[in-house]
């Protein structure tokens, strides 16, 4: 059939039955609709609560990696993991002796701390320069005013660190004095220098790593590998994580089942509409149609009320679920960054290709089981 003379049965077929696939496409899209606004509800309100989780943790998850030793952090390098650190609030396991010019620094009258800079602390200095990230693994130190006077030291001096029954020891540069009042510490001692000098003289020291996630949402991928090395992973946020990976995944489910039963009642509906149209059916066999040319023609007007459906749901959706948005804002005072119209779209022409199956096989059976017979007597009486 050439596109003019198809075009024509097209038109032909719109001007007999136009009122019928504006109602299907308008209840169409009120079905579509429905699965728009369910999906964008549970998927932004999900997304809201990971994105809580971020905020909270600085800028990421912050998981407990157990099993594991700073020493061996190359393990998870490949994991995803924006950042790797230890306890900042990691004491002496195993104390050194500190001494200057041969004199010990007494540990009793002066607390010690060790640090691990993240880039997130502001250490304030009277004298010198800051302790920042990259000194995590530098022998430098950094010391109180009180110290800095029971000791005359001043910036630049080196303090003597050993420990006990060792004979190697390890100079540490003042590189800042500050202020005791700013500082929970009379010394601060990078922990990398520290780790490294104890494990090097064979001291075991005990500390706990943690790890970053960046994105909340990945932490069930990213808790999967670890868990094959041997590492154990946890956070104060699990419990609602694996209810938030629940409710995600009954929200799939929910929404599939939603757009079969779509497909099934609007392939219903175009049922009704096929069986009104038995006669013009009967009549295009009589013209010489064949199954595929009467089953495009109406394939023409399925597709047409799918794309404006899907079109005008997708729209909807959208709109609504900047509302949602606007309300979680406003409500948590973050903004949700989640973008879910691609996988609302995938969705719904999920329901258009069950809807265009179902019709397909509806319209060759219909058109199998024709009777042209049947039509010649009806028009001859």
């Amino acid at each position: 059939m050439k596109l003019k003379g198809f075009s024509w049965f097209v038109w032909k077929e719109f001007r007999t039955s136009w009122v019928w696939y504006a109602f299907s496409t308008f209840l169409l899209t009120l079905l579509l609709l429905t699965i728009g606004i369910i999906y964008s509800s549970i998927h932004n309100s999900v997304g809201a609560f990971y994105d809580y989780i971020n905020m909270l943790d600085e800028d990421g998850l912050v998981i407990e990696l157990r099993g594991l030793h700073y020493l061996k952090v190359d393990q998870v390098s490949e994991l995803g993991l924006k950042e790797v650190f230890v306890d900042t609030d990691t004491s002496f396991p195993v104390k050194p002796y500190l001494s200057v010019r041969g004199e010990q620094v007494s540990l009793d009258e002066f607390n010690v701390r060790l640090e691990y800079n993240r880039g997130l602390l502001n250490h304030e200095v009277v004298v010198g320069r800051p302790f920042v990230a990259e000194d995590n693994e530098k022998n430098v130190i950094w010391i109180s005013e009180d110290v800095a006077k029971k000791y005359q030291l001043v910036q630049g001096d080196m303090i003597e660190s050993r420990f006990s029954d060792t004979t190697q020891s390890y100079k540490y540069e003042i590189v800042g004095i500050f202020d005791r009042a700013t500082e929970d510490a009379d010394i601060l001692l990078p922990f990398m220098s520290y780790y490294q000098a104890a494990t090097e003289n064979g001291k075991y020291v005990d500390h706990t790593v943690y790890g970053v996630i960046e994105d909340a949402r990945d932490t069930s991928k990213i808790y999967s590998q670890l868990r094959k090395k041997g590492i154990v992973p946890s956070s104060r946020f699990d419990d609602m994580l694996k209810m938030l990976e629940m409710v995600s995944t009954l929200m799939r489910i929910l929404v599939v089942v939603m757009a079969i039963f779509v497909g099934w009642t609007f392939a219903n509906i175009l049922s009704v509409i096929l069986k009104r149209r038995m006669r013009s059916l009967l009549q295009y066999r009589m013209l010489g149609m064949d199954g595929f040319q009467i089953n495009f023609i109406f394939l023409t007007f399925v597709f047409i009320m799918l794309i404006t459906g899907i079109a005008l749901s997708v729209l909807l959706s959208g709109l609504y679920s900047d509302y949602v948005r606007n309300l979680v804002k406003n409500a948590l005072h973050i903004v949700v960054s989640v973008n879910n119209d691609t996988s609302l779209i995938l969705i719904e022409c999920l329901g258009g290709v069950i809807i265009s199956g179902i019709t397909v096989v509806r319209v060759f059976r219909m058109i199998s089981s024709m009777d042209l017979m049947e039509l010649v007597e009806e028009q001859n009486s």
